[in-house]
């Protein structure tokens, strides 16, 4: 009998021992408290002095810090603590490297264990200044055609800044011409719709854009014969076509009396004019 409550005082003894150290046993961290980084996450381009979002996912309430890695070492530190909404929009500084090895680091600010770096790189491109104005004016297309005649004319605004960017706006020509010679009558109603690109480049030390046209044809003619009493249809058709080419213009020649350009195409005669006066 004595035996049996020596063992069962040991076993209480025992027991609340575990209890005790289970007790005073810490709680660990939870696992599951983390942050993502969603962009830039690797692959990504951005230019310099341009601004852009970062963005991440996560399931804390802290305040985060976002860091700047190139090389795998720390460049700078982006924000040293910034609400935990998911998104912060970040200015690229002008002066900042070239580089394609820049990740973004992410951290909770309550605890440093929480973070997330880019998966890979991204990088940043530095402009490289190549005027010292920038420029502005309009690009000017004129259609014409001998028969049926017509000429008509319209222009898209466009802005060059000193890196070379050039921005063009957008346009619409309508044309509608019939004319007969006795023998034939042709009729021809359509539109151009103008949505040029272009891109500065230096042609042996003198400044050139570079043009696409990207201009689209939307056009119906009708042909008739003379019959000797009335005009008689033998062609009805829709014609779409796309210009796309290489045009180039000098900024000189276009900011002192414009750069003129003339191409043939099947649909009349195309005379474009880039004029650009200096922005002060």
């Amino acid at each position: 009998m004595i035996f049996k409550k020596i063992i069962l005082s040991l076993l209480t003894i025992s027991l609340m021992l575990t209890i005790s150290c289970s007790e005073d046993e810490p709680t660990a961290p939870s696992s599951s408290n983390k942050i993502t980084v969603v962009s830039p996450n690797g692959g990504e381009s951005f230019l310099a002095g341009s601004s852009n979002a970062i963005t991440w996912t996560n399931n804390i309430s802290d305040d985060v810090k976002i860091d700047l890695y190139k090389g795998g070492s720390i460049f700078y530190t982006i924000i040293s603590s910034t609400s935990n909404g998911g998104q912060y929009t970040w200015t690229i500084p002008d002066t900042i490297q070239s580089g394609t090895d820049y990740r973004v680091k992410i951290t909770s600010v309550v605890n440093g264990s929480i973070n997330d770096l880019s998966d890979k790189d991204f990088s940043i491109e530095k402009l490289i200044q190549v005027f010292n104005n920038e420029y502005t004016g309009f690009l000017q297309l004129r259609f014409t055609n001998t028969f049926p005649s017509f000429d008509e004319t319209t222009q898209v605004d466009v802005d060059i800044d000193k890196y070379g960017k050039v921005t063009f706006g957008t346009g619409t020509l309508t044309y509608n011409a019939d004319g007969n010679n006795g023998q034939a009558r042709i009729v021809r109603n359509g539109t151009l719709q103008l949505n040029p690109t272009g891109y500065y480049f230096d042609n042996n030390g003198a400044d050139y854009i570079g043009v696409d046209e990207n201009t689209t044809v939307n056009e119906n003619m009708i042909v008739y014969y003379w019959n000797g009493t009335n005009w008689v249809e033998t062609i009805n058709e829709n014609i779409t076509d796309t210009w796309h080419g290489g045009l180039a213009f000098s900024i000189d020649d276009a900011v002192m009396n414009g750069s003129i350009i003339q191409v043939i195409t099947a649909q009349g005669s195309v005379t474009w004019g880039l004029y650009l006066v200096v922005v002060p």
